[in-house]
């Protein structure tokens, strides 16, 4: 639900930040390496989209589409007919907040499963997709425990579930859905951006300084006037400074 008045404040706190970035313009150092316009541009545009709430529901069903045929990826239903400008309707799916740990692993999910589900998660709305939910904390990510073979409940609300109010017997490896909501904050990622990161990450695995920096030329992130052969001494240099094991 919008709050009354909530445009006023949005617009008063931009303008705020607006002037903030004014002053960050009279920095050279700031100004020659940042553009302060698209920033503040940039800022402002998904500030404003986050009061869009017909844009919200889109985004959420256009994730959904994108992982309808993943079991272990859930979003909530939006109920149109009961929404509106200031109104997103939506299925009620608050089970186990992301970072309530000990409530899921109670119910034997263990967390080492929830974590590697997430990454692949994002991993296929990255390079995959290109659309990514842009906001992940725990108000916005939750665990939903499914039913294990030979249960007898079809499965629990989510209310309860969160609450411990209803008693989930703990069953090792239980089976479970990562749910996301609140898609205000979604991103589209361009195919250039998204070729991009795909060579950073081959460089990143390979611990290649010169295709790293090439991910770098080719989402053309850098200055005109970069020195790419020092940069990539940089970059080697970084990289030898980290175990193998943790690229």
């Amino acid at each position: 639900v919008l709050r009354p008045g909530i445009e006023l404040i949005v617009a008063s706190d931009l303008e705020i930040v607006g002037q903030f970035i004014g002053q960050l313009k009279r920095v050279g150092s700031i100004r020659r390496r940042v553009d302060l316009e698209l920033l503040a541009s940039e800022f402002s545009a998904v500030t404003r989209r986050e009061l869009d709430l017909v844009a919200e529901g889109r985004n959420c069903e256009r994730f959904a589409r994108d992982f309808a045929a993943d079991p272990g990826i859930h979003t909530p239903k939006i109920y149109w007919s009961r929404s509106g400008a200031r109104t997103l309707t939506m299925e009620d799916v608050s089970y186990f907040p992301i970072n309530d740990v000990l409530g899921y692993e109670a119910a034997g999910i263990d967390r080492h499963r929830v974590a590697s589900k997430l990454m692949d998660c994002y991993l296929d709305q990255i390079f995959r997709h290109g659309f990514v939910h842009a906001d992940p904390h725990p108000g916005n990510l939750f665990v939903r425990p499914l039913p294990a073979e030979g249960e007898t409940a079809a499965h629990w609300s989510p209310t309860t579930a969160a609450s411990g109010r209803m008693n989930i017997p703990h069953v090792p490896n239980r089976p479970f859905q990562l749910v996301f909501i609140d898609f205000g904050m979604a991103v589209e990622i361009p195919e250039q951006s998204r070729r991009s990161l795909t060579t950073y990450a081959t460089g990143m695995g390979a611990r290649d300084a010169y295709t790293i920096v090439q991910s770098y030329v080719e989402g053309d992130l850098l200055l005109p006037d970069t020195d790419l052969d020092e940069l990539e001494r940089m970059t080697a240099a970084m990289i030898a400074k980290f175990p193998r094991a943790l690229v």
